[in-house]
């Protein structure tokens, strides 16, 4: 279960760096905005695929669309970030 919806944070995180180098290609007057239409598409992707990374872990929030929110800012950040999140989640091996 773990496995797969951080598997699922990375895929959206990808599709929406995707979506976000798509608008900012076909409307240049958005280039600057870029950060904003990342954090945009994020959180909707979270919302309307219901996935945070907040219930993910085991943390309960009150109301589960602040965790869409949260959880829709980090994977506007690119997937580099959410690689470098996971891995820091993981358990250290032991030499």
């Amino acid at each position: 279960m773990l496995v797969e919806s951080l598997t699922i944070i990375i895929v959206l995180s990808v599709l929406n760096e995707i979506i976000t180098e798509i608008i900012k290609t076909a409307f240049p007057i958005f280039k600057g905005y870029a950060m904003i239409i990342a954090i945009v598409c994020g959180v909707v992707l979270c919302i309307q695929a219901q996935v945070g990374l907040m219930s993910v872990l085991g943390v309960t929030m009150r109301s589960p669309v602040i965790d869409y929110l949260l959880t829709g800012v980090i994977i506007s950040r690119g997937s580099n970030v959410i690689h470098d999140l996971i891995s820091q989640l993981e358990p250290r091996k032991s030499s």
